[in-house]
């Protein structure tokens, strides 16, 4: 009935996917405006202090990307929680605070949210592998060691530390034949910034033995 009045009527957290995906699904662009002028007003009152209300806004959007390819969501929560600092990280966090049961499509989120600093992805990675006792990548810690920005790792003195515990971490306990790929792509990137005077960019690292 709502999308007939022209009145978006009872929408609260718990209805709001399906009224949305509505909105999407039948093209009716003032109930879809509607939906975005909801999900505006919730991040706009964002403040980090609660989880479940962050939770809800990055959901959401990982969502609508995933089933609507919009990226519009997304963009107003990353423009927001960049204005949170400390708190966005807290949240990533605990966000990905379980790599064995994440999905690729929440990494995916992490990653894109924690934009450059790196820093956040190698603590979620260093803290799994220390939890977990891991000897080898499973798929999701595969896929956050590949979309690892490692030019910033190194390049960024705040990052080193983090860094190089993450290292110290694969030397110790994985196979010869991980920790011989890893040795070589990290010191052909610290060589390749030593040596350089601009910033490079490199490709995602693909060939690493799991």
């Amino acid at each position: 009935e709502s999308m007939y009045s022209g009145e978006l009527e009872k929408c609260d957290k718990s209805n709001f996917r399906d009224l949305n995906k509505m909105g999407h699904v039948f093209n009716v662009s003032w109930f879809t405006e509607r939906c975005l002028e909801y999900f505006t007003e919730h991040v706009d009152m964002l403040t980090g202090r609660c989880y479940e209300d962050v939770l809800f806004v990055v959901e959401e959007a990982r969502f609508v990307e995933e089933t609507q390819k919009k990226d519009n969501f997304i963009s107003l929560v990353e423009v927001k929680l960049n204005t949170m600092r400390n708190r966005k990280s807290m949240f990533l966090k605990r966000y990905s605070n379980d790599l064995d049961s994440i999905s690729i499509s929440q990494l995916k989120m992490v990653v894109k949210l924690a934009g450059s600093n790196v820093g956040i992805l190698v603590t979620i990675l260093v803290r799994h592998l220390k939890n977990t006792g891991a000897t080898s990548f499973v798929e999701t810690s595969r896929f956050l060691f590949e979309n690892i920005d490692f030019e910033s790792c190194f390049a960024k003195r705040r990052f080193h530390g983090i860094t190089m515990e993450l290292y110290d971490i694969i030397m110790e306990s994985f196979n010869d034949d991980f920790k011989s790929a890893v040795t070589v792509f990290i010191s052909k990137r610290v060589s390749e910034i030593s040596n350089k005077k601009e910033p490079i960019k490199y490709p995602i690292l693909t060939s690493v033995p799991v």
